[in-house]
């Protein structure tokens, strides 16, 4: 269909439930229609707006009511009531059509029935809820996403832990002489210096926390938006949020204490010969 003149993407629903409104109220009206929300924020679009809708040799003027969100031609896209879609024809061919079941446990049936009805060149598809192209999409995006984030956070961990380190030990090797000929051993000074690392970097993830939580949402909404996601909410639980706090902590921790066997090479004649 065309909108305001320009080729989309439009979403049919029969069932309010199908449109995700993020913001307005969804279309119930046969002269209203739903915009993708990184459509209507590139337009300049506003709710209450009236753009003309064409289909073939069929046109009429439609009123925003709401912003949905969607992946579907990457947020370029529109949404309208079955009866908004009949007021521009009564025989608008659909690409996709879906449907939820009352009764779940029929699908397998009901999808043989309909493949055994329709045409060969109609496919049949059985989707568990929460399965569809948009939340497949989404959660691989996200998936990819938390997979860099803890391969950039390992490596710059290693990275500065060792360097840290090194200097610290160059600074300090006479002190580490020192308290070896008071009678510490190298296993206790190891964990002494990893210890120092985990009380360093335990301040640093309170910080890190504090800026995530206020502002991971904003960023990832900027990073998605180009796959048609402009409000990215995490669901924040005790899992992830503290799990990469303790793992980031570990990591610190480990890596100081691996760094710190070179203590095992100071010797108390280091003291004495400088």
């Amino acid at each position: 269909m065309l909108l305001d003149g320009e080729k989309l993407y439009c979403r049919i629903c029969e069932d309010e439930d199908c449109f995700t409104a993020v913001k307005g109220r969804v279309p119930k009206y046969a002269n209203e229609i739903a915009v993708g929300q990184v459509y209507a924020e590139d337009m300049g679009y506003k709710i209450g707006d009236k753009l003309e809708v064409s289909y073939r040799d069929s046109k009429g003027d439609f009123v925003i009511t709401a912003f949905c969100a969607g992946t579907q031609d990457t947020g370029r896209f529109f949404a309208m009531s079955g009866d908004a879609g009949r007021t521009l024809s009564e025989n608008i061919c659909p690409v996709l059509a879906g449907y939820e079941l009352a009764k779940p446990d029929k699908a397998e049936e009901i999808c043989e029935r309909l493949r055994e009805e329709l045409p060969e060149d109609c496919t049949v598809t059985l989707h568990e809820h929460g399965d569809s192209k948009d939340s497949k999409m989404i959660s691989q995006a996200a998936s990819a996403i938390r997979v860099v984030i803890y391969i950039i956070s390992a490596v710059f961990t290693f990275a500065a832990v060792t360097m840290v380190c090194t200097r610290i030990f160059a600074h300090e090797k006479t002190d580490i002489g020192i308290y070896k000929a008071l009678g510490f051993s190298s296993g206790s000074l190891r964990l002494q210096f990893a210890l120092r690392f985990l009380i360093v970097a335990l301040a640093g993830i309170v910080i890190g926390t504090a800026f995530s939580l206020s502002f991971s949402e904003k960023m990832l909404s900027y990073m998605l938006r180009s796959m048609g996601i402009a409000n990215f909410v995490i669901d924040y639980r005790f899992a992830t949020v503290f799990m990469p706090i303790a793992a980031t902590a570990l990591g610190f921790f480990v890596f100081a204490y691996i760094t710190a066997a070179r203590i095992k090479k100071v010797e108390i004649r280091t003291l004495i010969t400088e």
